[in-house]
């Protein structure tokens, strides 16, 4: 009976056997194959990780070169200019210098509308219009954009576009880019990654003829085209490029591969094709054999043994086996109670964050116990790891395991402690998320001291990496100089940027010192800012110089603080060395310009003055003997010289304006202003001169023209006599001239255009006419006089009030000059318009006022002192001469005076100091106010503020009139009305 018994136990062992071993050959070639596959994505995922992580990176690169570019004044003029050689000069080495450094390839300058104005690196394309995504998004958005785009000659570029802004306004656009060729062949070679892109056929449908027949070759499968390969073409990549073959085992040339497939999508997320990414596994897939032939090797030893064991057990005696199944039994009850403590004890970890392993010392670590917080932790039921379905190695990072596998048998044979730490590594969770993990294990040991469990205690400190990792990106990439210092400066830690301020290498600063490297003056401040740093805790905007290795100065801003341990510092410098030497070009740029606007203001006023004190006595007196001339002839002569005279100051205000200007001192008063009026006051003047031409006039004033507006009437009246005027002078005999003025409620602007049917203008000269000193031609000066500066003084008006002056011409046809200025509408009251005319009708009506008093004429002219008294005289007043502001004076305190004429520019002394000590003697001896009058020939900037500053009453511009003194007088010598 136990013959037969211990037969069928043995014909039911080796059946269990065999079975099992089976299964575990199974077991073995699927997991390892699926652990292998899952390899594969990871490497795939950590190659497109590092790729993102990369392009960022040279998106950041590269848009810190395009602030630089786009800050520099020197590439604004050429660009706005379109002139490309002047940019090509001027960009060509940067670009070479960001090709060989960079791998740059690409570097573009467009227009606001995508023209391309210069491609640096291919000179001859230019004048084509660019609608690629990223450019359309950076101008739809008017900010910076970038992507990855597929271009027509098979290249695949990250591309960066910025929009070009200056002065709030939009100049343009500049593009680099950078094809990922190199930086996909050098992640692949990297990570043993293959690649393959398939390009769909339709995408070149519009692209040019060549780029089809560079392409004709390497069609295939589907009308798709290889663009970019990193290898060998597999001879079945028509098939491995079908979106159905996901994770497919592929042999070329011996090596063993796994496939992965992927939509092709530029940055505007359109599909291009197909991406082929091959994984080699041959190393995997080689160890993958050896461990499988081990393993059934091993499964076939053990099979054997297990069967000889159970034979012999099967063969001994019931009484034997009764006996050790009682022993069995025993040591059972009391395995249960310990396991019972044990686990009471372990429940402590099922509820935490860490998980508590139990590995056996095999080759896969074989886990006894884990504690339940492994399901939070990793994402696998604790089941999968007690029944190894999952080994914890496989859940180690693959760059991280020999890592983890060398510590563990590193201190297996050498620790004596029982105890040791690993160095942070990964694990990846069952939904592929990657953690950072902290593990501490404790050596079990037997009786002769062989290790035969683990006890692993993990902890995670993903959220603690994480921050470890980026504040050391940051360090690292800072472009400011970062480094750690002790307490002494040394230094212990820093970034490449402080290694290109100092000038030395890595290890040659590992022997210096922060304060070290100061200049020798500079040291005292360095250590007071240490001694601040210790009480304060920090210190910034620190400036000093620095020695480099070579011996050459930089000057640094930096900023220092002390770290939480209290035993070291962190410090951060800026090179300032050029923002400085800028600074200081920059103030002698400004005090140069100053000066010579200063000196240009003092030219222009004295050629003013020079040129107006002659020609006031020149108009003055042929005023004077025009009046009681009865020879037609001797009168039309002294027409033609007060004539002269008149356009030569006109000349000299043309000047003076433009230097008003130019200087940025020429200021736009807007108040209230009857425009009707204003215009009848043109009419009229430019009357005469129409007729003398037989040319017709029109004044076309439209029935929206409000009464009021709020402008510079002056500046209004000036823009609109120098078109008129232009007009006048350029049409013919019996030509018209058209001045059309209107007001748009709606957009609050004043619209103004003056047409004539003149001579015109040539297509090719439109835009120099509002040049300085420029007209269409020279022989336009001889032939119609001028300076050439009313339409450039008209245009800069319209500017400063807010318009833009255009033209249409045609040459022989006529002239259309015509602009539009905001301009608020307003209303005036009854009262202000009575006190306006009676002020009018005061300063006009000379037949009911008389003159009397004594006048004191200060003036240094002779000429111009004669001609005041002629006019005095006729007038009835008595007079006095002084000859500079010293006699002024002296004959101020001897005599009493009704009114002062004082000249401005005088020699001795001037006549704004001669009047400043006229009014403190009028202060401190009580005496009544005389009313000063400046007569100046100056007429440059602010005049008439200075006078008043001064203390004077009113003043003439020289030339005057004989009615200009009369006007003054009547305001200060009348004795009614």
């Amino acid at each position: 009976m136990a013959t037969k018994e211990s037969k069928y136990a043995f014909f039911i062992l080796t059946l269990s056997v065999i079975l099992l071993s089976g299964l575990g050959l199974f077991s073995n070639y699927y997991f390892q194959k699926k652990s292998i596959n899952q390899n594969s994505s990871n490497t795939l995922t950590k190659y497109k990780k590092e790729l993102n992580a990369y392009l960022d990176n040279e998106v950041n690169m590269i848009s810190s070169i395009l602030e630089l570019v786009k800050e520099k004044d020197e590439y604004t003029e050429p660009f706005n200019q379109d002139n490309k050689k002047q940019l090509f000069q001027l960009t060509k080495p940067l670009f070479d210098k960001l090709n060989k450094n960079n791998d740059i390839t690409h570097f573009y300058f467009l227009k606001p509308d995508g023209k391309v104005l210069l491609r640096v690196h291919d000179l001859n394309r230019h004048g084509d219009t660019v609608k690629r995504y990223t450019f359309l998004q950076a101008k739809r958005y008017h900010s910076p954009y970038h992507g990855i785009e597929f271009g027509i000659k098979k290249n695949y570029t990250l591309r960066v576009v910025h929009p070009w802004i200056k002065n709030n306004k939009l100049i343009g656009f500049i593009e680099i880019g950078k094809e990922i060729d190199k930086i996909s062949q050098t992640l692949s070679s990297k990570l043993n990654i293959e690649m393959y892109y398939g390009v769909d056929a339709s995408i070149f449908e519009n692209s040019p003829l060549f780029v089809q027949k560079k392409l004709s070759q390497k069609k295939f499968i589907n009308d798709t085209y290889l663009i970019y390969q990193t290898n060998v073409i597999p001879s079945n990549i028509s098939n491995l490029l079908d979106h159905h073959n996901h994770h497919e085992w592929i042999w070329i040339d011996n090596q063993a591969y796994i496939s992965h497939i992927d939509v092709l999508k530029d940055v505007s997320n359109r599909d291009l094709g197909t991406i082929l990414y091959l994984v080699n596994v041959t190393d995997e897939y080689d160890a993958f054999l050896d461990s499988f032939i081990n393993f059934t090797a091993i499964m076939g030893f053990s099979s054997l043994f297990l069967l000889i064991i159970g034979f012999l057990l099967i063969q001994a005696s019931q009484k034997q086996i009764n006996h050790t199944l009682d022993q069995l039994e025993n040591a059972k009850k009391h395995t249960d109670i310990i396991n019972a403590e044990q686990r009471n004890l372990l429940s402590l970890f099922d509820t935490g964050d860490s998980v508590l392993f139990k590995w056996n010392n095999d080759r896969h670590w074989t886990i006894e116990y884990v504690s339940k917080s492994v399901t939070k932790l990793l994402g696998y039921p604790i089941d999968d790891f007690l029944t190894s379905k999952i080994l914890y190695a496989d859940c180690i990072h693959p760059d991280d395991l020999s890592r983890v596998i060398e510590e563990v048998n590193i201190n297996t044979t050498t620790n004596k402690d029982g105890f040791f730490k690993h160095e942070p590594y990964r694990i990846i969770s069952k939904d592929g998320s990657i953690k950072w993990i902290l593990d501490y294990t404790v050596l079990s040991k037997n009786n002769d001291g062989e290790v035969t469990h683990y006890l692993g205690y993990i902890t995670d400190i993903t959220t603690q990496q994480k921050q470890k990792e980026e504040l050391e990106t940051i360090f690292y990439t800072a472009k400011d100089g970062l480094a750690i210092l002790d307490l002494e400066t040394n230094f212990i830690k820093f970034n490449d940027a402080y290694l290109d301020i100092s000038g030395y290498t890595r290890e040659e600063l590992f022997d210096k010192s922060c304060i070290g490297l100061s200049l020798e003056e500079d040291i005292p401040k360095t250590k007071n800012a240490l001694e601040e740093v210790i009480q304060k805790g920090y210190v910034t905007n620190i400036e000093k110089s620095c020695i480099k290795k070579d011996n050459t100065i930089t000057i640094v801003n930096m900023s220092i603080a002390i770290m939480p341990d209290k035993k070291h510092l962190i410090a951060s410098a800026k090179d300032i060395t050029k923002s400085k030497i800028l600074e200081k070009e920059l103030i002698k740029a400004k005090t140069d310009a100053e000066n010579a606007n200063h000196a240009k203001s003092e030219f222009l006023a004295n050629m003013s003055h020079e040129i107006r004190t002659p020609m006031n006595a020149i108009l003055g007196f042929v005023e004077q003997l025009s009046k009681n001339e009865k020879d037609f002839k001797r009168l039309e002569q002294f027409e033609i010289i007060t004539n002269s005279g008149k356009n030569l100051l006109n000349i000299i205000n043309d000047i003076l304006d433009l230097s008003k200007i130019e200087s940025g001192k020429m200021d736009i008063e807007p108040y209230p202003c009857e425009i009707n009026k204003l215009l009848n006051e043109l009419q009229s003047l430019f009357k005469v001169m129409v007729q003398k031409k037989d040319l017709k006039l029109n004044f076309n004033i439209h029935n929206n023209l409000p009464r009021c507006l709020v402008v510079d009437s002056i500046r209004l009246n000036q823009i609109i006599f120098n078109l008129v005027s232009n007009a006048i002078k350029f049409t013919p005999k019996y030509g018209s001239i058209t001045l059309d003025i209107n007001y748009s409620k709606d957009s609050k602007k004043l619209n103004c255009s003056v047409k004539d049917t003149g001579v015109g203008i040539a297509k090719e000269n439109l835009n120099k006419i509002f040049n300085v000193f420029s007209q269409e031609d020279s022989s336009i000066t001889r032939k119609y006089g001028g300076s050439g500066l009313g339409l450039s003084i008209s245009s800069r008006l319209t500017e400063l009030m807010g318009g833009h002056l255009n033209v249409k011409s045609s040459l022989g046809e006529g002239s259309e000059f015509y602009f539009e200025i905001t301009a608020q509408t307003c209303k005036k009251t009854i009262t202000e318009h009575i006190t306006e005319d009676a002020k009018n009708k005061k300063a006009d009506d000379s037949n009911d006022v008389e003159l009397k008093g004594n006048v004191l004429v200060v003036e240094d002219n002779k000429t111009n002192q004669l001609l005041m008294g002629i006019i005095l005289k006729d007038f009835g007043l008595s007079y006095d001469v002084a000859n500079d502001g010293v006699e002024a004076i002296s004959m101020f305190k001897q005599k009493n005076y009704d009114i002062i004429l004082m000249d401005e520019n005088m020699p001795n002394m001037n006549g704004i100091e001669a009047t400043k000590q006229i009014r403190h003697i009028e202060e401190d001896e009580k005496l009544k106010r005389v009313p000063i009058v400046a007569v100046t020939a100056n007429a440059l900037n602010n005049d008439k503020e200075r006078f008043l500053d001064a203390k004077m009453d009113n003043y003439i511009s020289k030339p005057y009139t004989e009615t200009d003194i009369l006007k003054i007088l009547k305001l200060y010598l009348s004795n009614g009305i």
